[in-house]
């Protein structure tokens, strides 16, 4: 990073948009925003964000913000990109080679179609 330089990112979320101007996150008033991140993890053997096969996503995500967070750091599972013979497994054969049937069960009852997708496809969808 060059000393000096001015980054600026654009964002939005549900609260509304904003920015990252040098080194300030700020909202769309242009006050500073203070980031509150939880770890989400899915970088486990399954592959897939925990919990999903309780709670919806959405229903996990209005906890989150309930809580007073406003980021999610989503774990990632290195080696779905470094094993090719993860490359064309869904969500449904991850959790069966496992022996996981009530959470994919689970998945299926809560996340509607997420059992289906590649891993990679559900990785991406379960982004907040």
């Amino acid at each position: 990073m060059c000393r000096g330089a001015t980054i600026a990112t654009r964002y939005s979320n549900s609260r509304g948009a904003g920015a990252v101007t040098s080194q300030w996150v700020v909202d769309e008033s242009g006050s500073r925003v203070k980031l509150a991140c939880v770890n989400w993890p899915s970088h486990l053997e399954p592959m897939l964000a925990e919990g999903l096969g309780k709670r919806p996503v959405g229903a996990i995500a209005a906890d989150v913000a309930a809580m007073g967070f406003n980021r999610v750091r989503l774990t990632w599972p290195t080696f779905l990109v470094t094993n090719a013979s993860y490359g064309n497994l869904t969500v449904a054969q991850s959790f069966q080679r496992l022996n996981l049937t009530e959470s994919l069960a689970g998945v299926r009852a809560n996340n509607h179609g997420v059992a289906d997708l590649k891993l990679i496809d559900a990785l991406k969808a379960s982004r907040l």
